[in-house]
């Protein structure tokens, strides 16, 4: 399974550099020049890539690719998606989670009855929070903390949240 790590934007210079909106935690470990990654694009064939440089900081992180060497031949990239296998992620810590892995389970409450399923995962000021979608179409919000998730369970795809943490919509 590919993991998406990061996502292409606008090209940036004359030197066909790309900027970059990282989408999990330890895609900057993984972006190394040497690396080899995958494009996703809808509507178009998977396309492998060699970084070659990478420019992180906290305003704007930026990539190039060998082969890319000119905004017009960037360009072609901007608005796809860089993914790495799923087993070159870095192990976690018990209790950790990758976003990738939130996606789409079932969330239940303490008596087991099912809420909805998870529809996004929200990174806001230093805390994760959980967009959970009910069947009526209507979402909530659940800080991924101690206070209100119970349990992950990978395994059986589902979330076990404490419903009076949090306003649950009919």
């Amino acid at each position: 399974m590919q993991v998406r790590i990061g996502r292409l934007r606008r090209t940036h210079g004359v030197r066909g550099w790309l900027k970059l909106e990282l989408s999990t935690e330890v895609a900057a470990e993984l972006l190394l020049p040497g690396r080899r990654v995958v494009l996703e694009r809808p509507g178009v064939p998977d396309r492998e890539l060699v970084i070659e440089q990478v420019k992180l900081d906290a305003f704007q992180p930026m990539i190039k690719f060998k082969g890319y060497d000119t905004p017009e031949e960037a360009r072609v990239l901007s608005g796809g998606y860089l993914t790495v296998a799923e087993e070159e992620l870095p192990p976690l810590e018990e209790g950790e989670y990758y976003t990738y892995q939130l996606m789409d389970l079932a969330v239940l409450d303490r008596a087991g009855e099912r809420l909805g399923r998870v529809c996004e995962v929200i990174s806001a000021a230093g805390s994760l929070l959980i967009e959970v979608r009910r069947e009526s179409g209507k979402t909530f919000l659940v800080p991924f903390n101690e206070n209100s998730v119970i349990e992950v369970d990978l395994a059986a795809g589902t979330i076990t949240i404490d419903e009076r943490t949090v306003t649950v919509p009919r």
